[in-house]
């Protein structure tokens, strides 16, 4: 895990994107700034698109390499069309299981789509949809 996750956990993490681009200046003087382990760690932890989606917040997507904020965005777009298919058969699931007057519970993710708690509708990896 070590240094790459270490990143990433500042990435995602609530810092002012100040402290976040001097710690990006300070590893990168160290030489310990490698783009490839720390796209490695966000992929291994299914973050990636949160990756995204906090870099675009804290306007810090021009710190990173021109290919890789690429690549990540169009991550993030196929998850963001992803998300809103999962979304879209929620729907469906939810009315007819009002039609059916069965009470529902959102779960994990599929509560995402109702509070706004990563602030895009892309960040979020998700595999299923869970009802309870």
């Amino acid at each position: 895990m070590g240094k790459s996750y270490t990143l990433l956990a500042h990435f995602l993490s609530p810092y002012r994107p100040g402290e976040l681009v001097e710690t990006l200046r300070e590893y990168d003087r160290k030489g310990r700034l490698d783009w490839k382990l720390v796209l490695y760690q966000a992929n291994l932890s299914f973050c990636t698109p949160l990756w995204y989606s906090r870099l675009r917040q804290k306007g810090l997507l021009d710190e990173l390499p021109e290919d890789l904020q690429e690549y990540l965005q169009v991550l993030h777009q196929a998850n963001v069309e992803r998300n809103e298919a999962f979304q879209a058969s929620l729907v469906e699931i939810l009315s007819s299981l009002q039609d059916m007057r069965i009470h529902s519970v959102l779960l994990k993710g599929a509560a995402t789509f109702c509070d706004g708690l990563y602030g895009s509708s892309g960040a979020r990896l998700m595999g299923d949809v869970d009802i309870l």
